[in-house]
C-alpha cells in the first residue's frame, strides 16, 4: 500500500483537478448560456428579416400598382387636354358662326325693313 504522504498528495492533486474541472464546467455553462442567447437573437433577427422582406415585397407591389395608376391618370390627363383644346376650337368656331348669323340676321332685318318701307310707300 501506498503510504499516507503519497495518498495525501494524490488527494490534493485530485482536489485541485476537481476544482479546475468545476471552474471549466461553470465557464462552459456560461458559454452555453451566451450561445443560447445569441441563437435566440439570431432567430429573432431572422424573423425580423423575413417580416421586412415581406413588407418590402408588399410595398414593391403597391409601387407597381401606383405606377400603373399614374400612367392611367397621365393618359386621362392627355385625353382631357385634347378635349379641352377641341372644346376651345369648337367654341371659337361656334362664336364665329354666331357672329356671322347675327350679321346675316341684321342684314335680313335691314332688308325686311327696307322692303316694308317700300311696300308701305
Amino acid at each position: 500500500m501506498k503510504d499516507a504522504e503519497t495518498m495525501k498528495s494524490e488527494v490534493k492533486e485530485l482536489s485541485r483537478a476537481k476544482e479546475r474541472l468545476e471552474l471549466q464546467v461553470l465557464e462552459l455553462e456560461e458559454l452555453v448560456s451566451e450561445l443560447q442567447e445569441q441563437t435566440e437573437a439570431a432567430l429573432g433577427a431572422e424573423e425580423m428579416v423575413e417580416n421586412l422582406t415581406e413588407k418590402y415585397l408588399n410595398l414593391e407591389e403597391k409601387v407597381s400598382q401606383l405606377a400603373e395608376a399614374v400612367a392611367d391618370l397621365e393618359a386621362l390627363q392627355d385625353v382631357n387636354d385634347q378635349l379641352q383644346e377641341s372644346s376651345k376650337e369648337m367654341e371659337m368656331e361656334l362664336r364665329d358662326d354666331l357672329q356671322q348669323a347675327l350679321i346675316i340676321n341684321q342684314n335680313v332685318c335691314k332688308f325686311f325693313r327696307s322692303f316694308l318701307l317700300c311696300i308701305s310707300n
